[in-house]
């Protein structure tokens, strides 16, 4: 990334480091625990998708005029536009996955901790397909299409490996249709999310060694063999 001036690195992360644990830990210390952990947890990790898409996917470009607007409008706009986003993710999951029941049960938080690490598999692995490429790369394609993509894969995981009879008895088991899927869902969420460490721990060696594949055999670094490839692995 550019820098234009101000601080340098390291010492530019190193403060942006602080300022950005100085702000949580205010914002933290505004909630007791019992509202931070159901909903503002709930509501944050909405946001992450869509953050994952415009930070990842649109570059902080996109939507316009995003591309023109100068520091802090430009953070400010984007900001903006990912708490609405997120705004109705939140509402319509809750309609959707919670069936309403509030707070925020711990299936509903275990689909949208899910959603949060397939949106970044999809981005990072499947290189936004099967969005890439519609419409000569749109980013509206590209990037809203790539996050359907993930909350529908989402819930088929969901629906088929995440088991919570061990809430049987608990006060919104009867009014929640919760899936009883293969496995224990503190087993299957444990797993996702050692898939996803596993994930960027390979980013950092830029997918080595199957990264040198390609060179030799094209087709092997084309989607959608790359990420089903990749995928297996993981």
């Amino acid at each position: 990334m550019e820098q234009q001036g101000g601080l340098k690195q390291p010492a530019l992360g190193i403060v942006g480091l602080f300022v950005v644990v100085f702000i949580a830990f205010g914002i933290t210390t505004w909630f007791k625990p019992e509202t931070f952990i159901p909903w503002a947890g709930e509501l944050a990790m909405c946001l992450i998708p869509t953050a994952i898409i415009m930070g990842m996917v649109w570059q902080g470009n996109y939507p316009p005029p995003a591309v023109s607007l100068a520091q802090p409008l430009k953070s400010t706009y984007l900001l903006f536009l990912n708490m609405l986003v997120g705004a109705l993710v939140a509402g319509y999951s809750i309609k959707t996955v919670g069936v309403f029941v509030t707070p925020p049960t711990p299936p509903l938080i275990f689909f949208t901790i899910m959603t949060v690490i397939m949106t970044f598999w999809c981005v990072v692995v499947w290189r936004c397909w099967p969005g890439a490429g519609i419409k000569d790369n749109h980013p509206v394609f590209v990037g809203f299409g790539i996050l359907i993509v993930s909350y529908a894969v989402t819930y088929i995981l969901w629906k088929t490996f995440f088991n919570f009879d061990f809430m049987r008895g608990d006060p919104f088991y009867d009014a929640v249709a919760l899936p009883s899927g293969a496995f224990f869902a503190f087993w299957s969420l444990g797993f996702f999310l050692t898939c996803l460490a596993v994930i960027l721990a390979w980013v950092e060696l830029d997918f080595w060694p199957l990264s040198s594949i390609p060179a030799k055999v094209p087709a092997f670094g084309k989607q959608p063999l790359w990420g089903t490839m990749v995928s297996i692995i993981v």
